[in-house]
Parts: structure tokens; sequence; C-alpha cells
């Protein structure tokens, strides 16, 4: 077996279609999208037809939008079954941390696809960073999701500001991706505590993190000296307004 073979462990036996998928994404999570190219996909699939990802894709946007879509189905199942059992337990007080769970259930559900969750966060980090490729990765399903998740924690904290809360959801999504995508990076041996051993306990620690924001009512201008920032960052060209 070749070393690249070895080293993306994708299953031959498997459909033609998803194996060219988990190729796609082991790729495009190490070199990123735009180092990758179609033939190197076929190659390291071990395709006889050099023309394989045009025939089932046609180009990167389109191994992107299956690569989602693929994902979507994967959790779909799981996803719907987790606002059933809301339902069914008449859960609607929950607590801003637990709906936070909630929120971060398709992510978690995403990071243990058998062979390529992790990959998927790389990629995913990935594109949130620097891809130009116009693809839909939030898809309606996540959609609908996040909309629940924030409707409800809305409601929980009625005089909480929905722009800011809306867009602290959003970075705490992009935070958890982006951190879980670091995870087994070199770089964190050198950072004392920049990961916990416990997934369970590291979970519930980004969970407290992230809901004692969500959760602040009050805004922080009136804690901060603004005239002094303003100040300071106009000295350095910066807009502090």
């Amino acid at each position: 077996m070749q070393e690249s073979e070895n080293h993306l462990m994708v299953d031959v036996k498997a459909d033609l279609r998803e194996r060219l998928l988990l190729v796609a994404i082991k790729l495009f999570a190490e070199k990123g999208v735009a180092a990758v190219s179609m033939r190197t996909i076929n190659t390291e699939a071990g395709t006889k037809n050099k023309s394989a990802v045009h025939y089932h894709f046609g180009n990167k946007a389109g191994i992107l939008k299956a690569i989602f879509e693929w994902v979507g189905k994967q959790i779909k199942p799981a996803v719907q079954y987790l606002w059933l059992q809301i339902e069914h337990q008449d859960k609607d007080e929950m607590s801003v941390q637990e709906l936070l769970l909630v929120l971060y259930a398709p992510l978690i559900l995403i990071q243990n696809i058998p062979q390529c969750g992790h990959d998927i966060f790389k990629l995913w980090s990935k594109l949130l960073l620097d891809s130009n490729e116009d693809t839909n990765f939030m898809d309606e399903l996540f959609q609908s999701h996040f909309q629940s998740v924030h409707k409800r924690i809305a409601q929980q904290l009625p005089e909480k500001n929905k722009e800011h809360l809306r867009y602290q959801l959003n970075h705490s999504v992009f935070g958890f991706i982006a951190g879980s995508a670091i995870l087994d990076s070199k770089i964190l041996e050198n950072i004392k505590n920049a990961r916990i051993d416990d997934e369970q306990e590291m979970l519930f620690a980004f969970i407290d993190y992230a809901s004692g924001g969500i959760s602040n009512t009050q805004p922080s201008e009136g804690k901060i000296d603004i005239l002094f920032w303003q100040e300071y960052f106009s000295k350095h060209s910066v807009l502090f307004e």
C-alpha cells in the first residue's frame, strides 16, 4: 500500500462518490482547498477513471457543497431526535448553559463522524479563515437549529440585546469549530492548559466560558473608560468610536 493511501485510511470498498468525498475532506483539511487539485483527489481515492471527480461534482465548489450536504445527512436524524426529546420532556425552562449544549450538539455529532469528524472541523476552520469559495456550509438544518436555540435563549434573557445575542452565539460556534480544529496542533504542547484531557470536562469548561458572556445583559461600555481607549487607539491609527 502506498504511503498516501495508508495515511488517508479510506475504505476502498466504499461507494465511489463517498470515497471521493472522504478523500477530499482529508486533503482539503490538511492542505487547504486551493492547494488540492481534482486530479490529486482522483489519485488518492484510487479511481481508475481520471474524470470521476468532475463527473460526480463538477468542480471544487461542487465538492464542498456535496461534503456539507453529506455531513448534514449524517447528523440530521440525531438532531431531529434531540428536538423531539426536548419537546417530549417539556423542557421549556432550559438554562442558558444547557441551551448552549443543545446549540453545540450538531457540532459534537459532526466531530464524532467515523474516519473524518476531526478533518471536517479542520476544513471548516480553513474555510472560515481563508476560503473564497461560495459555499453554504451552514445548511438549512443547522440554520433552523440555530434559530430555535436563539429564540429560547432570547426568552430566557428578555433584557439581552438581540443583535448582541445573535453575534455572541455565532462567534461561540466559530470558537467551538476553530478551537476544536487545533486541539491536535503541536503548538498547543507549549501552551499550558490550552486543552483539558477529559473531553467532557473541556466541553463544560467551554460552555461555562461562553455562557458567562451570553448571560450578561449589561452593556460593557459603562465599565470601560471610552475616552482613554479612543485616545490610545487613535495614536496608533485605529478608529475606536
